[in-house]
């Protein structure tokens, strides 16, 4: 293999490992914000 296709492998893995991150903190964020809001429309 040369320099190239050796370099491929962790830009590919680190774009996921990237990419996962975010969407996993998307998430994350939708529910907290969501129960937070739930919260203070329930307050008299």
């Amino acid at each position: 293999m040369d320099r190239r296709s050796r370099a491929v492998a962790p830009i590919i893995s680190t774009a996921l490992m990237v990419a996962i991150v975010v969407v996993l903190g998307a998430t994350i964020s939708v529910f907290v914000l969501d129960i937070g809001s739930d919260i203070q429309s329930e307050q008299p």
